[in-house]
């Protein structure tokens, strides 16, 4: 019996780190989701779009977090609450060109669950060569091409300015008209989100989250969280500087003193207190313009999020419970034979 502890301890042991260090080496990679240092907030819009490649008026998209997906091209994303419509507006700034080998891509994770490689629940919307709308969804191992519900995509994209950018540029407008409907479904945050823009002009790709792939999931931005109510909107800078121009109207206050010419002492007073009229506060608050607060900027490595890995789970178990099985049996085999020998020693 002791030969049996010695060989229980000498094998079992092992495998079972064989076993944990395999189940742990499955397992993590696929609590890996989207990449959680790019996370957006979806918010509520104050009101929907019109999908023309335009900005309708000049403040149009300031219902949504300005985000960066290079120094050269931007977007933003909001969703009406009541219809559930998604609603993105895309620039390039840089590209005025119109090559069919140009792209726009949409990715979308309905669950953040990640991975790496499309999974069913992954959504790819694609504007090929400024006209052709594309829409795929994932297998488990690549993009398969399926067809929208019709009137559940809307877009249009034009070369002009925009209040982004006076420099004349590719902008895109696109909708979905139900995030909960459809083809495309991607119900309440967290989900992952990547998007994209190609210029074959200069070959320049810009992405969002940076320098992400669109078959790997994993690398995906993500909306981590949403609101019922719009994003603060700052108070426009043009508003706010022409205030300062109110300080003349200090100066003649001392004109109404003149009268009393043996006290001009009080003439010194009233230049001091425009001080107050000198800090509008508004021009302090107007570099809120900006808005890419949302963590769009954020280079930081914070842990990926988790997601649905119950089959990976299984798997590992089942993979667990073999290399048991084999240690029980190479334990047995060692057992047996050292008994034989033991046999044979004594005879």
């Amino acid at each position: 019996m002791s030969i049996h502890k010695k060989t229980l301890f000498k094998y079992l042991i092992p495998f079972s780190l064989v076993a944990f260090i395999t189940l742990y080496t499955i397992y993590i990679p696929f609590v890996n989701a989207g990449n959680s240092a790019y996370s957006i907030t979806e918010y509520q819009c104050v009101a929907l779009a019109t999908i023309d490649g335009n900005w309708t008026t000049a403040d149009e998209w300031n219902d949504g977090p300005v985000i960066e997906m290079s120094n050269n091209a931007s977007f933003t994303y909001n969703v009406d609450m009541t219809s559930y419509s998604m609603q993105w507006l895309i620039e390039f700034f840089t590209d005025n060109t119109n090559d069919t080998e140009d792209y726009c891509q949409i990715c979308l994770d309905a669950d953040n669950s990640g991975g790496f490689a499309p999974q069913v629940g992954d959504y790819k919307i694609e504007i090929q060569g400024h006209t052709t709308l594309k829409i795929y969804q994932g297998n488990g191992t690549s993009w398969v091409e399926t067809s929208p519900i019709p009137g559940e995509i809307t877009w249009a994209n034009t070369i002009s300015n925009s209040t982004w950018n006076n420099a004349t540029h590719w902008i895109l407008e696109i909708s979905d008209s139900s995030k909960i409907a459809d083809t495309i479904q991607t119900p309440v945050p967290p989900n992952g989100m990547r998007v994209a823009v190609y210029d074959a002009t200069t070959g320049e790709l810009a992405s969002w989250a940076p320098n992400s792939n669109a078959d790997v999931p994993n690398e995906w931005g993500v909306i981590s969280n949403y609101s019922t109510t719009p994003i603060p909107t700052p108070t426009p800078i043009p508003t706010a500087t022409p205030q300062p121009t109110a300080t003349p109207s200090s100066t003649p206050t001392p004109s109404a003193t003149p009268t009393h010419t043996a006290t001009p002492t009080p003439s010194s007073t009233p230049t001091a207190t425009p001080s107050p009229s000198i800090s509008p506060s508004p021009s302090a608050t107007s570099t809120v313009s900006t808005q890419p607060t949302d963590s769009s900027t954020d280079e930081s490595t914070s842990p990926k999020q988790s997601g649905s890995f119950t089959i990976i789970i299984l798997a590992g178990v089942v993979i667990t419970a073999i290399l048991i099985v084999i240690a029980a049996l190479i334990i047995h085999r060692k057992y047996a034979f050292d008994q034989v020998i033991k046999t044979i020693k004594t005879v």
